[in-house]
């Protein structure tokens, strides 16, 4: 008897975060295979990656992290199932416009941090960052993961905790229903 191989699962994720966050870092990191539109090294149209894992066929989409090219990020969102958000963890002055751009997004979706650049002495701890973006607003029950984008180090982990949150069904926004 022979078996059918399982047909894999399509799951599109964006990442976005500010300029210079590492989001073109993590998605190369993520990514069997990865392109950029950039300029002079700055993702100046989207970045795109792909992989599979498990079940999953993992299409990567990042967002430019220019305030000229924040149209991007709705366009991007538009049938994401999960978001990643990197911030630079030694540059806490930038928080709140990540918490901005993920609003921008424009999706209700499964969303995990990245606290990026974990290897520099003045980073922040992915706790401190978690209560800094909180205070911006960013829901408490999302991780926030330390990550070195350069080196891949938290990346694979972000995402596996980002596709078990995408599998979990989740809660109706409105419970009267």
């Amino acid at each position: 008897m022979s078996s059918t191989p399982h047909e894999l699962r399509p799951i599109k994720i964006v990442v976005t975060g500010v300029l210079k966050a590492g989001k073109s870092t993590a998605i190369s990191k993520i990514a069997e295979s990865a392109i950029s539109i950039d300029r002079w090294r700055t993702t100046v149209g989207l970045d795109y990656g792909y992989t599979q894992l498990g079940i999953y066929e993992i299409h990567v989409f990042g967002t430019p992290g220019h305030d000229r090219f924040s149209f991007m990020r709705e366009i991007l969102g538009k049938g994401a199932a999960g978001i990643m958000l990197v911030v630079d963890s030694t540059r806490p002055e930038f928080f709140d416009k990540a918490v901005e751009m993920l609003d921008q997004i424009g999706v209700n979706a499964p969303c995990v941090v990245l606290a990026n650049k974990q290897d520099l002495p003045d980073a922040l701890p992915p706790e401190r960052v978690k209560e800094e973006l909180v205070k911006l607003g960013l829901s408490p029950e999302t991780p926030v993961i330390g990550t070195v984008a350069t080196r891949g180090e938290g990346v694979k982990e972000a995402l596996q905790k980002l596709l078990e949150m995408i599998a979990k069904p989740r809660k109706p926004v409105n419970t009267r229903l």
